[in-house]
């Protein structure tokens, strides 16, 4: 062969070389070929010596060319014959040029790495970087072959998770190419592309989007034909999953749709880059809530995956798996569950177990299992994923952050807050240390924040969400999604602390912030009306509050169908209204609508279904008195419940607290105290001795020893409590103006009116000077000012006391038991003061009163007509009286807790002016549940701002998670 056949022949291998670089795919197999059919005819048969040597490497290069087409084109097979024929050419000419076997194992490794051959893959790619360093002795530092060895093992290293020593690689090729080619040539990209990719893995999204806007503005223009390049869909893909992960949802559909079109052109239907950018596309649909066209993409990536690898590749995993995320979002949690599994044991056979991909499967599971309340397999699942990457990456990973944060999470849901703050700030640490100022490290001073509310330690809880608010401040225009994000969690524990015009505030700029990003079509600005309606709730404005909760309905109605849990949600927190009112047959409604949406949805055995049930059976005990219907509603909460989280669970503790209280309204007190014992006896598991749910607890077994008589002993609890919401909450918290109201009813029942005035002064100096916007709270001290004055027989001042809780009451509602309570105790003393017109009148209004509210079988009217019987007795109106009679005896069935022969005997009695003894058997030693919509008996998870039965404070909480 002469030297211009060489030349010529050369020239054709660079011709398809250079059609490669241009994705010019066909003509640089063409080019390649023609090549290779010219150096066949000529070689064969020739002896292997130096001049045959250039055109055996010629036709080596040529065959190594053609195997990169067919790897580019994912045709692996293909792509191995022609390693075999180039391996075949470079072992024989291994002693005069080893470096071409080196290139062979290269390519080699690549398929091998491709085909999730990982541990082939490495031994590859380690012995053709020995190869080259035994050829390149110590002068090795420059050269693009010791490049491309490694930019392969850095590429492995990455998608194995090791990322330090993938950068440490990327970073030895990117330097060596960038002193040896152009800065806009491929294999230059190609290792920032690498650089880039590595940084997202480890969440440095501003770090590597830098990046890749380099390459797509500065060096990709620079290609030939760059507008249809493979790698221009590979930067337009790398750009789209990092803004995907920064929630620019529009940005990433479009990237990787650009990409998607790129690669339509340049490969057939069935390859591996299509099938990426189908499963990156499935990923924005999902998280756009266009479930069908995520389902469609995952499902388009699944079948070109099952065709060209079969069913052990991670391309197969990950589609298995964003069919799985579609699920989840659709709560089909069993066959979510069923496709995680599925992925998890094809990486389990690709990769081992002690790899990151595992880690990430097992958080999948675990996520599934906490939505399906089962909280102790998702520890043993989030622990596992904990450790893989402790072991693989050290102390200081950020996915091991990540971890972190979601083993506290469960230990939240479990009540174990003390493991769960220490596992948050562990997160908080690691992040804080590796990200400086960032969204994430907000994001934890959220979550901790969120801890702190949950055990009521809300001055904590306002530090870090300000902590929070700061660092967003800092990071975004004040006009930002996290901002309202962290105005709305200040304004709930404003809420909490029952500052209802600075959370009013907060609520009211985070929704302008929501409107003008999202308008009226976004479940955050959703929630935004949500909070607002709760505050005017809890302000009493119900017109208000009602108008805010149907603007949220409007937009989870437009969003959802009408089957979905935010919408459940929304009926709740409007019945929520509707119980202030006492419309309860308007509350029975949304409330059975909400439990009919989640059974349907959920199921049985799920805890926001046991949380309908134990609001619905609130609602029959406190509005409807319907006992035997609260009674049911009541056990089957439990009993989900027990079957959710076992005995030792606060949600079971808070069941068992329930029943108890039905109990003691029905005056079962042997039944009530042992429920009530054993929710105490479960927390104090939970929390130790010393905190304010067990606090509680001492309160509510106190009020049934109170009930029982059993005075020293119901003082020893209410004692016990306030100890313990000292220490905890500080002097001046509501929970203390309570535990001072219950001593106080105490001493009223021990004829101690001095001690229980001073208890009650001390309740009303808390509410006036700490919770003043609490008028309801107020009310009820001077009632119970009131009730002391009156046992004293200081009559004009009782009067004056009731006046003044009943002018609170009627700015607050319309009617409700409190107000005719109001009415028929300033009518006692009416009746007392001999002006028995004035009497009769009170006494009507507090029975149309209760009429209106619960109906004419309220015991408490029975107890009122026998008051007006001996009125019209006094006045000697027989007939009337003879009327009111045959009502009473028509009311009265089955006269329950002795409320009314007590009450009859009052009435009767105040003719024999004993009232002192008979009142202090007749005052109420626990607040409304109406007067107490802030912090009440339970507290439950849901994804509102305002409980069903009471303003809960998990319930305002779970927005934040």
């Amino acid at each position: 062969m002469d030297n211009s056949s060489c030349d010529d022949i050369n020239c054709l291998y660079l011709k398809g070389l250079q059609s490669y670089n241009q994705s010019d795919f066909e003509a640089a197999k063409s080019h390649y070929q023609q090549a290779i059919e010219q150096l066949l005819p000529l070689i064969s048969g020739t002896r292997v010596d130096e001049k045959s040597i250039k055109y055996q490497h010629l036709l080596c290069d040529s065959y190594l060319g053609m195997c990169q087409i067919y790897i580019k084109q994912d045709k692996y097979d293909e792509a191995l014959d022609y390693i075999d024929k180039s391996t075949n050419i470079a072992t024989a000419l291994y002693s005069y040029d080893p470096i071409r076997r080196a290139r062979c194992l290269d390519k080699q490794g690549e398929i091998k790495m491709m085909k999730n051959q990982y541990d082939e893959a490495l031994s590859d790619f380690d012995k053709s970087l020995e190869i080259k360093r035994t050829v390149l002795g110590n002068d090795n530092h420059h050269d693009l072959d010791i490049a491309q060895s490694y930019h392969q093992l850095s590429m492995l290293n990455c998608v194995q998770g090791q990322y330090k020593i993938s950068e440490s690689n990327c970073r030895k090729a990117l330097d060596i190419r960038m002193q040896s080619l152009s800065q806009t040539d491929i294999k230059v990209i190609e290792s920032h592309l690498v650089e880039a990719a590595i940084l997202r893995y480890q969440y440095q999204f501003d770090k590597a989007i830098k990046i890749l806007n380099s390459c797509r503005h500065d060096k990709l223009p620079m290609l030939v034909n760059s507008d249809n390049h493979f790698l221009t869909a590979t930067v337009y893909d790398d750009i789209g999953t990092v803004y995907y992960h920064q929630a620019k949802n529009s940005e990433a559909l479009s990237m990787h749709q650009m990409a998607l079109k790129i690669q339509t052109n340049l490969f057939s239907d069935n390859h591996s880059h299509i099938a990426l950018s189908h499963y990156n596309i499935g990923n924005v649909y999902c998280k756009q809530r266009q479930y069908d066209q995520a389902l469609l993409s995952y499902q388009t990536s699944l079948n070109i995956a099952l065709k060209l690898f079969g069913d052990n590749h991670f391309y197969v995993a990950q589609s298995y798996k964003g069919i799985g995320n579609v699920h989840k979002a659709q709560r089909q949690h069993d066959k979510a569950l069923s496709m995680f599994q599925k992925s998890l044991d094809i990486e389990l056979k690709l990769f081992g177990y002690n790899h990151q991909h595992i880690a990430h499967s097992y958080h999948d599971i675990g996520n599934i299992y906490i939505s399906q309340s089962k909280n102790d397999q998702a520890l043993i699942i989030f622990q596992k994923a904990l450790n893989i990457i402790l072991n693989i990456c050290g102390d200081h990973d950020l996915y091991a952050a990540t971890l972190y944060r979601r083993v506290g999470d469960i230990y939240c849901y479990q009540c174990k807050y003390e493991k769960a703050m220490d596992m948050k700030k562990e997160c908080l640490n690691i992040r804080s240390e590796t990200l400086g100022t960032h969204e994430t490290v907000a994001s934890d001073y959220d979550t901790i924040a969120w801890t702190y509310a949950k055990q009521h330690n809300d001055d904590e809880a306002l530090l870090h969400y300000q902590k929070a608010l700061n660092i967003r401040l800092e990071l975004f225009e004040e006009d930002h999604a996290e901002v309202a994000l962290s105005l709305n969690n200040v304004g709930n524990v404003y809420c909490f602390q029952l500052k209802y015009d600075e959370a009013l505030s907060m609520f009211k700029s985070s929704l302008k912030i929501r409107l003008k990003l999202f308008e009226d079509n976004h479940r955050q600005t959703a929630v935004s009306y949500d909070n607002i309606g709760k505050i005017y709730c809890n302000r009493f404005m119900f017109s208000e509050s009602l108008e805010m909760l149907e603007k949220s309905l409007t937009i989870r109605l437009r969003l959802f169908e009408t089957d979905h849990t935010e919408v459940a949600t929304s009926y709740d927190i409007i019945a929520n209204v509707y119980l202030k009112q006492w419309k309860s047959d308007k509350a029975l409604s949304m409330m059975q609508q909400a439990l009919d949406i989640r059974l349907n949805l959920l199921g049985e055995n799920h805890v926001t279904v046991a949380k309908s049930y134990a609001n619905l059976g609130h609602l029959y005990m406190k509005n409807l008195f319907k006992y035997d219907q609260a009674l049911f509603m009541l056990e089957r909460a439990l009993n989900i419940r027990l079957k959710l989280f076992g005995d030792n669970h606060c949600d079971v503790a808070n069941s068992y607290s329930k029943i108890g209280k039905l109990y003691r309204d029905q005056c079962k007190f042997e039944e009530a105290l042992p429920l009530l014992q054993k929710s105490l006896e479960i927390q104090i598991k939970l929390y130790g001795a010393n905190h304010w749910r067990i606090a509680r607890c001492h309160n509510d077994i106190g009020k049934i020893y109170l009930k029982q008589s059993r005075h020293n002993n119901a003082l020893e609890k209410h004692r016990l409590a306030l100890e313990i919401q000292t220490k905890m909450l500080g002097k001046s918290h509501d929970h203390i103006a309570n535990t001072y109201d219950n001593i106080g009813n105490v001493y009223i029942n021990q004829s101690r009116c001095d001690e229980a005035m001073m208890m009650y002064q001390k309740s009303l100096k808390i509410r006036k000077e700490f919770f003043s916007q609490n008028l309801a709270d107020i009310a009820t001290s001077y009632q119970n000012i009131g009730n002391v004055y009156r046992i004293q027989s200081k009559l004009s001042d009782s009067l004056l006391m009731y006046k003044d809780s009943l002018e609170i009451r009627l700015k607050l509602f319309n009617e409700c038991p409190d107000i005719a309570a109001l009415h028929r105790n300033m009518a006692d003393i009416y009746y007392q003061q001999s002006k028995y017109d004035e009497a009769l009148e009170a006494y009507q209004l507090a029975v149309d009163i209760y009429n209106h509210v619960s109906g004419e079988q309220n015991l408490q009217i029975s107890a009122i007509y026998s008051d007006i019987v001996n009125i019209y007795r006094k006045q000697g109106k027989h007939d009337q009286a003879a009327m009111i009679l045959r009502k009473l005896n028509n009311n009265v069935s089955e006269p329950e807790c002795n409320t009314i022969p007590e009450e009859i005997n009052r009435s009767s009695s105040q003719t024999d002016d004993n009232s002192q003894d008979i009142l202090a058997q007749e005052i109420e030693e626990e607040t409304s549940h109406l007067q107490k919509v802030n912090l009440q008996d339970h507290y439950k998870e849901s994804h509102n701002s305002i409980s069903n039965a009471t303003a809960d404070r998990d319930d305002i909480l779970k927005q934040s998670e």
